[in-house]
């Protein structure tokens, strides 16, 4: 395995914002590749777009990251993860909006030309602001005692030390920083354009 592959893992982990960006623009081609393989129906892309869905995929991804869920062998399954994440996020867009009441495929098309999304297959420097502003949102959505149990988190430590600190069992602890993580990333989701 790539030794700047762990350095860049352990940046990541540790909240470095300039490494995450660098992890960004390496497998957000990726990532974006997926959802459009996926995002076929035009109808489903005029309610939800690539940009959604991948912001979706990166902010879950990292707070899972920092929760300490994932470990990698090399950077071929981190892509294979972050593809696997894509194709689960289009999936649960497409239930959503094919729900009944909100059933897109009841919509008439405008007559568009094509209704093809041109490809962007690297990171412009205002998608790496965006998300940068993207995780310091995340961290503001965070209680307190969810900031230090991140914190704890990209300091290695294990849900045991950590369950020492805050008197609750070590399941107890991880079972309430994953529901803080996924409140944290609905919130995100809802919150974009």
């Amino acid at each position: 395995m790539p030794e700047d592959f762990l350095q860049l893992m352990e940046k990541v982990r540790s909240g470095d914002k300039d490494a995450t960006a660098r992890l960004i623009e390496n497998y957000g081609a990726t990532i974006r590749r997926a959802i459009r393989l996926h995002l076929l129906d035009t109808r489903l892309r005029r309610v939800i777009g690539e940009s959604d869905i991948f912001q979706s995929v990166i902010s879950r991804f990292l707070f899972e990251l920092w929760a300490g869920r994932y470990e990698f062998d090399g950077p071929e399954k981190l892509a294979a993860l972050l593809k696997k994440m894509a194709v689960a996020r289009v999936t649960d867009a497409a239930r959503h909006y094919t729900a009944q009441r909100r059933d897109v495929r009841r919509n008439d098309a405008l007559p568009v030309e094509e209704n093809v999304a041109s490809p962007r297959p690297e990171a412009t420097p205002s998608q790496i602001v965006a998300n940068r502003e993207l995780l310091d949102e995340a961290m503001r959505l965070l209680s307190e005692r969810e900031r230090r149990i991140l914190e704890m988190r990209q300091n290695r430590a294990a849900w045991e030390e950590i369950s020492e600190e805050f008197g609750k069992s070590p399941d107890a602890i991880r079972k309430e920083f994953e529901r803080a993580i996924a409140r944290v990333a609905d919130q995100l989701y809802r919150q974009e354009p």
